[in-house]
């Protein structure tokens, strides 16, 4: 496989990650609507007190911030590989820079969620972990499978 063909395939590879990743950066945007509910029906599921709802808010309200810096990075980059023009003698060059950076951004955004998940489960008692763990296993069966709603994936 020649150089610019391993370009073509990052590039690709590249966009496929950035895609991916813009669903969850897009469904952190707001702490409105669905979000919220979902923060509301885990601290339910739970059973968190009301200091833990409060201290689980504040995780939140705290990574947000840096989230939406993310959402917004990945983007432009997204927009810089729709722009490059393949025809330029730098192409490849130019993809291998963009793609170099969203694995970054990729990098940050995985650290930033698991730093947020490792707060969460800092707030909780060792009965409610076990009980989060047993939600998230049961979740990730449900990835990938058509729900048939706007045509998006399970969530």
């Amino acid at each position: 496989m020649n150089k610019t063909m391993k370009m073509i395939s990052t590039l690709g590879l590249a966009m496929a990650l950035s895609l991916g990743m813009a669903t969850t950066a897009e469904a952190f945007q707001g702490q409105s609507g669905g979000k919220q509910q979902r923060y509301e029906r885990m601290a339910d599921k739970l059973d968190m007190n009301d200091e833990q709802r409060q201290q689980l808010k504040q995780i939140h309200r705290q990574a947000r911030p840096q989230m939406l810096e993310l959402k917004d990075a990945m983007q432009d980059n997204r927009e810089a590989l729709r722009k490059l023009d393949p025809k330029s003698s730098q192409f490849s060059t130019q993809v291998a820079e963009l793609a170099k950076q969203q694995g970054e951004l990729v990098t940050q955004k995985i650290i930033q969620r698991n730093q947020m998940r490792a707060s969460v489960f800092a707030i909780l008692t060792a009965e409610q972990r076990e009980a989060a763990k047993k939600m998230k296993r049961n979740h990730s069966g449900k990835r990938g499978k058509h729900d048939g709603r706007h045509g998006r994936m399970g969530s």
